[in-house]
């Protein structure tokens, strides 16, 4: 998750530049306090993408076998074991290829699961239905 902190910080700042300010001053000037306008307008219109962010950062840490391989090797023990990296392992450590390929499917279930709720989450519906 830390090295994905700077995308996931502009990809937060650009939604929240994307708040229009007549929404928020016009909540202010109807007696909306800074957390309610906080809490009923800003989140909402910032949800889609903070759900992408979650998906992405759920995506590269699930498929982030090569930082977990260089830095602990899972370890100390299995503390810092991710799903690919137990792939990895399965596989070429332990030679249990039919294990490896199960868990490979059951990992791209879980990746295609994100990526539709990622692509659904961010569609933009055109009113024309082109």
């Amino acid at each position: 998750s830390w090295r994905a902190l700077p995308f996931i910080t502009l990809l937060l700042l650009a939604a929240m530049q994307t708040v229009p300010n007549e929404i928020v001053e016009s909540s202010r000037i109807d007696g909306a306090g800074r957390w309610q306008v906080i809490r009923l307008i800003v989140l909402p219109l910032i949800l889609p993408t903070m759900v992408v962010a979650l998906f992405s950062l759920t995506l590269s840490g699930m498929n982030g076998v090569g930082m977990v391989f260089s830095l602990t090797s899972g370890g100390p023990g299995t503390s810092t074991e991710v799903l690919s990296y137990m792939l990895y392992s399965l596989g070429w450590g332990q030679r249990e290829f039919g294990h490896a390929a199960a868990l490979a499917m059951m990992i791209a279930v879980v990746n295609w699961i994100l990526i539709i709720g990622t692509l659904r989450t961010s569609r933009v519906d055109n009113p024309r239905g082109e």
